[in-house]
């Protein structure tokens, strides 16, 4: 009984704090020490537990909302208290939407402040370079930050929309231009958001010293990248990445087809298709996949592909501007990763027999 009217006591004062906060003279410091004496009894903190709990602040959502869905969750035991600290602090319109990480066992004071200053739950993730755009769709889903079909919505629809980086002319889509990068976003950063940011992160780091090295090359923004995804792909070994390019380069000049198999895995799954049983890129390839019809298979098509198979990172995008000359028109693979370069066909023939017995 004595406890229930000490709480009752602590309410009421509350209370009058709120109304007149003359009667404890204008002190800031003496009422907020009052108040964190009434809070302390009225609201110790909600019992511990063994791990946080994700809480979610909704964009426009009010206090009394908030509080009433924190009580739910445990994480507060009286709302009106928690309403009447939002009204007292001046934060009823400070908490920032987003999704949080709140360890049991806080006070209604520490999430209060936690929500204004908007810890919210961060997720690093890590993009490599060469995944396609479902390989990095499947990544964000895992974590938590966006829906897979969302996502790969946006990139294969709104190419020449308001996303897409400052080219000309428009892109056809965002594959290819999803930079590779480590990235740390709050957990349900959302699809558009993100890709947002990872066109922006291309954009910042395809210099305009590296706009007037494509146009040396004779190529627009749009032909190095797709071009350096290919390399990107047919690379296991980095150093080989400018003498691949340069390759690739003297077939394009000549009239060659690419004849590149990484450009016949891409096109052996749908954009936006689930992931394949074997992964979305297809370790041996048949003759039948090398006579696949599509615009993407540089075996049948002559010429680059309309758009790039894979996000190229710095590397590949600089060997594709800073090609290593050489009279080489085709190479093969080695069973370590490496490449046997030729210039004439009938030296790649020899080096096909050697390394694909």
């Amino acid at each position: 009984m004595i406890r229930m009217f000490r709480r009752l006591f602590w309410l009421s004062l509350l209370v009058l704090l709120l109304a007149v906060p003359s009667l404890v003279g204008s002190s800031q410091q003496v009422r907020d020490r009052l108040v964190e004496a009434a809070v302390a009894l009225l609201e110790p903190g909600a019992p511990q537990g063994e791990s946080v709990i994700a809480f979610t602040v909704r964009p426009g959502e009010g206090g009394g909302e908030i509080a009433a869905r924190l009580a739910q969750e445990g994480l507060i035991r009286n709302p009106n208290l928690f309403r009447f600290l939002l009204s007292y602090y001046g934060a009823g319109g400070a908490l920032q939407a987003g999704r949080y990480s709140l360890p049991p066992g806080l006070g209604p004071r520490e999430i209060i402040q936690m929500l204004m200053r908007g810890q919210v739950d961060l997720v690093a993730v890590t993009v490599p370079e060469g995944w396609r755009a479902e390989e990095v769709a499947d990544l964000l889903e895992a974590s938590g930050i966006a829906r897979r079909t969302e996502f790969l919505r946006l990139v294969f629809s709104t190419g020449a929309g308001g996303l897409p980086p400052t080219l000309a002319p428009p892109v056809p889509v965002l594959e290819g231009y999803l930079f590779p990068d480590t990235y740390i976003v709050p957990r349900e950063h959302g699809a558009e958001a993100f890709l947002r940011l990872m066109v922006n992160t291309f954009q910042e780091r395809f210099t305009p010293e590296m706009l007037r090295e494509a146009q040396a090359q004779g190529l627009t923004v749009h032909q190095a990248v797709v071009l350096a995804s290919i390399v990107e792909r047919e690379a296991a070994k980095p150093e080989e990445r400018p003498l691949i390019a340069g390759v690739l380069l003297n077939r394009l000049r000549e009239g060659l087809p690419l004849a590149a198999d990484p450009t016949v895995q891409y096109t052996l799954v749908a954009p936006g298709a689930p992931p394949p049983a074997g992964g979305y890129w297809k370790a041996e390839l048949t003759a039948d996949d090398l006579r696949a019809p599509s615009a993407y298979n540089t075996y049948v098509t002559p010429g680059l592909p309309p758009a790039p198979i894979a996000s190229p990172g710095l590397s590949a995008l600089q060997a594709v501007l800073r090609p290593q000359s050489s009279p080489y028109r085709y190479f093969v693979a080695r069973p370590d990763g490496s490449h046997a370069f030729a210039a004439t066909f009938e030296e790649h023939l020899r080096n096909v027999a050697q390394y694909r017995r």
